[in-house]
């Protein structure tokens, strides 16, 4: 295929249950001249054979397998595979409705940007459905609209701006500025954006729902990891350096009560998973947990970190985990 406008992305680790249906979704797209890599890292369950067969029913499915890396070392190699224009992101949980990739690159076709953001739709682990609207205003941003707008985004948790998969790249951007996906398990898309829309001059915001977000409870999502606190400390060193860099104004006390958030949230994986005392204890007793939990705003704080809050402060660090694994124990029965 001489002209290839997307290169369509995908991480394969253990995903047999759902790897047919997001692969069927990516082939009968309205645009036909793309290319899908499936990078299959290592998987146990079929998952690598499923790719072949796929790729023995259509030429535009390139399969390259590697040992279990991490879906940032799946991502690197398509990167250096891919030969599209441009870039779409897709997880092997994950389908894409039928005109996804023509509505973004027509909106990247008409305004020349060097990205394009829309909507998608949150699917829920009993079918339920609820669609997700950018804060961006459709139209094209210029740089001035990715500074105070986009990238200002990307200081709030769980906005437009951390995923991958709403979005659309040019592929020449990441290779002139030499960006790769850090090696780590949460964020790493986050970091990967932060990078790319510094770089970018324009981007275009569309309003049409262009991904279906299927709710997975074994996604990583989901799971605990114990190098979550080394990640928050990165992640705390960039935040600070855009705040530097751009002049944003902060509301110091809101941003201390999303932090502490995120730290109770952690926590709750941990105790859900059934995680130790001693990896809990390691995020609540950070620096940045306590320095957050004393500068919180409380009226920000949800109902249990507003409980654990004192308890942190305090350096009650078994009680807090205690109250966390029942909270956790509840949830689940519900």
């Amino acid at each position: 295929m001489k002209d290839i406008s997307v290169s369509v992305i995908i991480p394969v680790y253990n995903a047999a249950p759902w790897l047919e249906r997001c692969v069927d979704s990516v082939r009968s797209q309205s645009v036909s001249n793309i290319e899908v890599l499936l990078i299959d890292d290592g998987s146990t369950d079929g998952s690598g054979a499923m790719c072949e067969l796929f790729a023995g029913d259509d030429p535009r499915i390139r399969v390259f397998h590697q040992p279990n890396g991490g879906v940032s070392a799946a991502r690197n190699l398509a990167l250096r595979m891919a030969r599209g224009r441009w870039l779409a992101f897709v997880d092997a949980d994950d389908t894409l409705p039928a005109d996804s990739l023509q509505l973004r690159l027509d909106a990247g076709t008409r305004t020349g940007a060097d990205a394009v953001i829309a909507d998608y739709c949150e699917i829920g682990v009993n079918g339920s459905t609820h669609d997700r609207h950018s804060s961006f205003q459709a139209g094209c941003l210029d740089k001035n609209g990715i500074i105070s707008g986009i990238l200002a985004a990307s200081l709030e948790p769980d906005s437009f701006f951390a995923a991958l998969w709403n979005k659309l790249y040019r592929r020449e951007l990441f290779e002139r500025g030499g960006i790769t996906f850090p090696a780590r398990k949460r964020a790493e898309d986050w970091m990967v954006n932060i990078a790319y829309f510094e770089l970018a001059k324009s981007c275009a915001v569309i309003s049409d729902v262009v991904y279906n977000y299927h709710r997975n409870t074994a996604s990583a999502m989901a799971k605990a990891y114990p190098e979550q606190p080394r990640l928050w400390r990165e992640s705390l060193e960039l935040k600070r350096r855009l705040i530097d860099t751009y002049g944003y104004q902060r509301d110091k006390a809101a941003d201390a009560a999303v932090f502490f958030g995120e730290v109770v949230e952690h926590l709750l994986r941990v105790a859900g998973g059934g995680g130790d005392y001693v990896m809990a204890r390691e995020a609540l007793s950070l620096d940045e947990s306590m320095a957050a939990a004393l500068a919180a705003d409380p009226s920000k704080l949800y109902r249990l970190a507003r409980l654990l809050r004192p308890l942190v402060v305090r350096r009650h660090f078994r009680i807090a985990w205690i109250i966390a694994r029942v909270w956790a124990i509840i949830a689940q029965r519900r």
